[in-house]
């Protein structure tokens, strides 16, 4: 696998950590020319390094919860338990690594917490860890943004975008209504144009990759705040730049104690160690279960361009989370089997039974 080129770099450094705003903006950001920036561009969307989705806010859509599931199914049950959650219309993430499987799922309030289908078959028993969270800043204060912990592999500090939270701001703020019914079909035809284009990029050819070159019903959806444009990183295909490569994923989990939140956890992790989750996502009810996901390989921590950080990611973690455990995951053995799928979210709810 080639090496990153610098201006392959600078703009997927750039489209990472973007937040919705005007392509000047970004080539501005970039540091770039217009031409440069383009035709970089449109490299790395042809290479596959990176994929366009809209993404619905949960808290907007209805009232959702976020499940993180890690599980490490037995070889004989493993592709029954793949094959259901892909088929599963509320899986929205679906990972396969060397040893376990994370998938997250939005469900409703009061449904089981899920199962895998081979949990009635005590021959296939496995081990799991599942967090059920609410969609607030305080118990997810990152939601998938690797734009943090890339920053390293392009030997900078994180951008004022980072960190990508579940929803749409803090716990503060009042309930916002559910998309209007009349407004449903423009958001899922939204959401699903991304989800179903082939090259990766939902905009292809389109320029300036914004909601002014989408109709006026959905770019309504977008400035109301009901979905947003995100750009999300393909990790295991990412070349290496400058010497950089990503090469594992770190999975911890654990509990959280006390009166502690997902949101100071975050910031005591990236403030004292340096460290940037790509995940972090805490349960609502006791035992706080408590997962993170990290970047492997020193990407995580440390760098050139950031101060020198006295507090390992270990001995910060141990204090936080009582117990916890570790997980390393080689980035090569990384199937994504289900990339940020939204549209089932958008789905009429089932009437009651």
């Amino acid at each position: 696998m080639r090496a990153l080129k610098d201006a392959e770099a600078s703009v997927l450094r750039t489209l990472l950590g973007a937040r919705p705003t005007t392509e000047r903006s970004l080539i501005e950001s970039s540091g770039l020319s217009r031409s440069t920036f383009q035709y970089a561009r449109r490299r790395c969307y042809a290479h596959g390094w990176i994929y366009d989705r809209y993404v619905p806010d949960v808290r907007l859509v209805e009232p959702l919860r976020l499940e993180v599931e890690l599980r490490w199914p037995f070889a004989g049950a493993r592709n029954t338990l793949i094959q259901a959650r892909a088929q599963d219309p509320s899986t929205v993430l679906l990972w396969s690594l060397a040893n376990l499987v994370l998938s997250v799922r939005f469900v409703r309030p009061g449904a089981p917490v899920s199962k895998g289908p081979d949990s009635a078959n005590p021959n296939d028993a496995d081990r799991s860890v599942t967090v059920r969270s609410g969609a607030s800043a305080s118990e997810v204060p990152v939601y998938f943004d690797c734009s943090g912990a890339l920053s390293r592999l392009f030997g900078e500090s994180p951008g004022p975008g980072y960190p990508r939270i579940l929803g749409t701001g803090s716990d503060t703020e009042e309930p916002v209504a559910p998309i209007p019914p009349s407004r449903r079909r423009a958001a899922a035809e939204l959401v699903g144009a991304a989800q179903r284009t082939v090259d990766s990029s939902f905009f292809g050819r389109r320029t300036p990759p914004f909601p002014l070159t989408l109709p006026r019903d959905q770019v309504r959806l977008v400035t109301d705040g009901y979905v947003r444009w995100n750009v999300f990183p393909r990790l295991g295909g990412l070349p290496p730049y400058r010497g950089r490569s990503v090469r594992d994923l770190l999975f911890v989990y654990g509990t959280l104690g006390g009166s502690d939140s997902g949101a100071r956890l975050f910031e005591s992790v990236a403030a004292d160690a340096g460290a940037y989750p790509i995940l972090v996502a805490v349960g609502s009810e006791e035992p706080r279960t408590t997962v993170l996901v990290f970047l492997g390989e020193g990407l995580a921590h440390g760098g050139r361009s950031g101060p020198r950080r006295e507090r390992s990611l270990q001995s910060l973690l141990q204090e936080r989370l009582d117990p916890f455990t570790i997980v390393r995951e080689p980035l090569a053995s990384l199937n994504e089997v289900v990339e940020h799928r939204y549209l089932g979210l958008l789905e009429p709810t089932p009437a009651p039974s």
